[in-house]
């Protein structure tokens, strides 16, 4: 079993910009240690550090145990999910915060090392993989040092970083540090073959969520929603595309 955690109680975010204008937009993710009056801030554990138990005893927050370390991996990839619980009744979580730490690509450490073809990397090889090689998986996780804390969504959701549900197909996650949540964003981009949407991705949507990969202007990231379509087409989905970012005319771009 492998554990989903809430955000600590250790976990600090703290927003550089409140301290200088200059560090505006800037964030520290640390762990608070010490005792009053002397309390120090660190850098978060990474996920190998968390899997060896340092988040203290009196600081962790546990929201759910999972069969699968694989699927916990993935959910925090892709930011939410549905648990199905040993009673029967689902539970809902999505991203709450992250340790910080940097986002590496599982896939690309595994074709780094040889273990599966650049042109054969989806969510579907990866698992398969971890699969067959039990021994194996614990430390190419671990390569990947981030790590996300989740919290259970009541009523509609996933919400994205903009504070509002997700909408299957129309929600896009983008680097929040070139666009702002709420633009309308056209993308027009190959879709995996055999998927429901078929094999062209055009339409119109909005930009209403992040996440630890993506990083740059022209990089998106499209919520496909859950169940096993969804799922299949997300594990597949690394096309090349365009993007055309809808603003009023009376905006003045640099």
């Amino acid at each position: 079993y492998t554990t989903l955690f809430r955000s600590p109680l250790d976990h600090v975010v703290v927003d550089a910009g409140a301290f200088r204008p200059d560090l505006k937009g800037m964030r520290l993710t640390g762990q608070l240690t010490g005792s009053p009056g002397d309390y120090t801030l660190i850098p978060y554990p990474d996920r190998a550090g968390i899997e060896k138990g340092k988040i203290p005893a009196n600081a962790d927050h546990v929201l759910a145990w999972a069969a699968d370390p694989a699927d916990v991996f993935f959910l925090e990839i892709q930011g939410s999910g549905k648990l199905l619980m040993e009673d029967g009744s689902v539970m809902h979580v999505g991203y709450h915060e992250r340790n910080g730490q940097k986002y590496t690509a599982l896939g690309k450490v595994m074709v780094d090392k040889g273990l599966i073809p650049k042109d054969q990397v989806s969510m579907q090889t990866i698992k398969a993989y971890l699969a067959a090689h039990p021994d194996q998986a614990p430390a190419l996780m671990n390569e990947n040092a981030s790590a996300v804390f989740f919290r259970e969504i009541m009523g509609d959701g996933p919400i994205g970083a903009s504070g509002l549900a997700l909408i299957p197909g129309r929600s896009l996650a983008v680097d929040p540090r070139f666009w702002s949540y709420g633009l309308p964003v056209f993308i027009d981009a190959e879709t995996p073959e055999r998927t429901p949407s078929g094999p062209r991705f055009s339409r119109l949507m909005i930009a209403q969520d992040t996440g630890g990969a993506i990083r740059g202007a022209i990089r998106g990231d499209v919520f496909w929603g859950d169940g096993p379509d969804a799922a299949y087409t997300a594990g597949l989905m690394q096309s090349r595309g365009m993007m055309w970012i809808l603003l009023p005319r009376t905006i003045q771009v640099p």
